[in-house]
């Protein structure tokens, strides 16, 4: 059975490369920031900074697995 799908150009990679940056590195720079912070306000260090890591772990490959299904069904 032949493949019909398109392949994506350089440019087109480079953006979907760039999203992927952007979808892993604000979840981690939010999360972590007001983890830092309630540690400081509940000196629990670095509890919540760590809780704040995995969610953003989480949220971030919620987001990667969701632009990857996006991509698969182009």
């Amino acid at each position: 059975m032949p493949d019909n799908k398109i392949k994506p150009s350089t440019l087109q990679l480079l953006g979907i490369f760039g999203q992927i940056g952007f979808i892993i590195a604000i979840p981690v720079a939010i999360f972590a920031y007001f983890g830092h912070k309630l540690d400081l306000k509940f000196h629990t260090s670095p509890l919540f900074l760590l809780a704040g890591m995995g969610l953003s772990l989480f949220i971030s490959s919620l987001g990667i697995y969701g632009m990857i299904k996006k991509i698969e069904n182009k």
